[in-house]
């Protein structure tokens, strides 16, 4: 379907009362099903109308599916590409998770790695400061991106997955986490130079289609331990590895 609401001629299914789109998305779907009633060309654009103000709607409740319909990607198939990713997350996150656990996931961004833990019966509550899910079944809590509206020690673990080099202080992020957590789990971008960082920089805004207004506050190695030394965090277990040629990933388990 084109954004002006007009229908594929390859994608319509011929009904004896209308037309209905082939859902071409597959599921999740940002839509579900659309109904055009055979009639005059008037009958029709106004149906059209009436769609996109319908993703309009959708789009002011969800940047990650504002930033798809800009560039008119297939939700389906960022879903699948996201969820691919969120499982091998999910299998590198799972030996220091427990089913007794209560966990935040701070940034949950797209929600595919708390659908993930949640199918393994993990308890996993996302948090983020505007809505960027991607998964129909889940929406976070959304907070105004300084004091997460928690109790102290109110969960067991908080993950902090790629999202420290988006925020513009991720110390302020990290002395919350301790606030809330009594463990934190990060993974994180790291650098090994000032070229490095330019390159792992650009790569990270062409992956996830923010070209502007991103700090990327990627550190060394060396440099998030110190400050996580200087917050009072202990590092339990820390693991590497390099996702393709350029980027290095890092993972460290904390306890403050």
């Amino acid at each position: 379907m084109t954004l002006d609401g007009r229908v594929d001629r390859r994608k319509r299914i011929a009904m004896k009362d209308g037309w209905q789109s082939k859902n071409y998305v597959g599921k999740p779907s940002f839509l579900t099903f659309v109904k055009f009633e055979i009639g005059n060309n008037t009958q029709r654009r106004q149906a059209g109308r009436n769609l996109m103000r319908s993703i309009a709607a959708m789009k002011n409740t969800n940047k990650f599916l504002e930033v798809l319909y800009s560039y008119r990607i297939p939700k389906y198939f960022v879903y699948q590409l996201l969820r691919s990713r969120a499982k091998d997350l999910a299998k590198s996150l799972s030996p220091y998770l427990s089913k007794d656990d209560l966990i935040l996931d701070i940034g949950s961004d797209s929600c595919t790695v708390p659908e993930i833990l949640m199918e393994q019966d993990l308890k996993v509550l996302p948090l983020d400061i505007q809505n960027y899910s991607i998964v129909d079944a889940i929406s976070p809590t959304i907070y105004d991106g300084s004091r997460m509206p928690f109790k102290d020690n109110q969960f067991d673990v908080s993950l902090i997955l790629f999202v420290l080099h988006h925020s513009y202080d991720p110390t302020k992020l990290l002395v919350e986490a301790k606030r809330v957590s009594r463990k934190i789990l990060i993974f994180e971008d790291i650098i090994t130079s000032s070229a490095h960082g330019y390159l792992t920089a650009a790569l990270d805004s062409l992956m996830n289609l923010e070209f502007f207004n991103q700090p990327h506050s990627n550190k060394r190695d060396n440099e998030w331990q110190t400050l996580f030394d200087d917050l009072g965090l202990k590092v339990l277990n820390r693991e590497y590895n390099n996702y393709g040629v350029v980027i290095k990933h890092a993972l460290y388990l904390l306890e403050k």
